[in-house]
């Protein structure tokens, strides 16, 4: 499990470009309580989620909903990870009940441009990115919310049946 802060406590959201220099190129499988975009900007990404696999290829990107173990395999690629609480969409009780219990599978995009979007306008900072970060998350969690019925499979198999263990691991570690 990973924790970690991310962004501010007022504004948990977490910006990462990934190139063949970055110490974490390469993305081990993890899981957390964040939910997680990825964009491939360039190249091949070769993930696992929870224990199904995706190719992402330049322009396509992923919506990883919170608790998803998940990892990647870049091939010559260039990618952008973006990691926020799930709090940043929580206008209201139902909107929050809805991703929590309803925006379970990730989705894959084949061309999203919210998320490019996100990616500009962390990655840029300017006066007032902050809305235009949360109008496009949400834009993003209700095309998530729309492919669900699509979505086949439930990735709380197997990979969701070892988070005990490795919690267990992580913790008495030490001993």
């Amino acid at each position: 499990q990973e924790i970690a802060q991310r962004g501010t406590s007022d504004f948990p959201v977490e910006y990462y470009p990934l190139t063949k220099k970055h110490p974490r190129y390469q993305m081990q499988m993890h899981w957390h309580k964040d939910i997680e975009l990825i964009r491939v900007t360039k190249g091949r990404l070769d993930c696992m989620i929870g224990d199904l696999p995706y190719t992402l290829l330049e322009g396509e990107s992923m919506y990883i909903p919170s608790g998803i173990t998940h990892g990647a395999t870049p091939s010559d690629c260039e990618y952008e990870c973006v990691v926020f609480s799930p709090s940043v969409l929580y206008s209201t009780q139902r909107i929050r009940q809805v991703i929590k219990s309803q925006i379970i599978n990730p989705v894959k995009f084949s061309d999203n441009a919210d998320i490019g979007c996100v990616c500009t306008s962390l990655s840029e900072r300017h006066s007032g990115f902050e809305f235009d970060v949360i109008s496009a998350l949400c834009r993003t969690a209700r095309l998530a919310l729309s492919e669900q019925s699509f979505s086949n499979s439930s990735t709380s198999s197997k990979a969701e049946k070892i988070k005990p263990a490795l919690y267990f691991i992580q913790k008495n570690f030490g001993e």
